[in-house]
């Protein structure tokens, strides 16, 4: 199957980034809020939002909003198969960075507390919006 040169580039260019590879290690086996990405990761929301926006670009990453929360999760359905295999393969080549390690320990270890949303606050809590 042949695919165009900017469709390479972008799903190229969107894995030669660390964070965005931390990003998709973190979405690999559930979806997450953005506010749960930003706490993981450690990261400002604007720099996650920035990060999630290119992986969203390549088709990647899925974005699904309910009421105020702006959920994401990883969407390889919709690449060619071969890249689908490729995506598969880089992931599992970065799982046993230190950094990765550690950002998918720190998920483990939030999501055995009950899952409550740490920077935004439970539903029905009055805090900003997770965007």
């Amino acid at each position: 199957m042949s695919h165009s040169i900017m469709t390479v580039s972008r799903i190229l260019k969107s894995l030669a980034e660390p964070t965005r590879l931390r990003i998709l290690t973190l979405l690999r086996d559930r979806e997450l809020c953005l506010c749960e990405i930003t706490e993981m990761l450690g990261l400002t929301g604007a720099t996650v939002s920035r990060h999630l926006s290119v992986l969203e670009r390549a088709q990647l990453v899925r974005k699904r909003v309910s009421h105020r929360w702006h959920f994401f999760s990883l969407e390889l359905d919709k690449l060619p198969s071969e890249w689908q295999k490729i995506v598969t393969e880089i992931l599992k080549k970065v799982e046993d960075d230190p950094q990765v390690a550690a950002d998918r320990q720190r998920l483990k270890s939030y999501l055995s507390r009950n899952r409550v949303n740490i920077a935004c606050g439970p539903p029905g809590h009055h805090s900003r919006p997770c965007h």
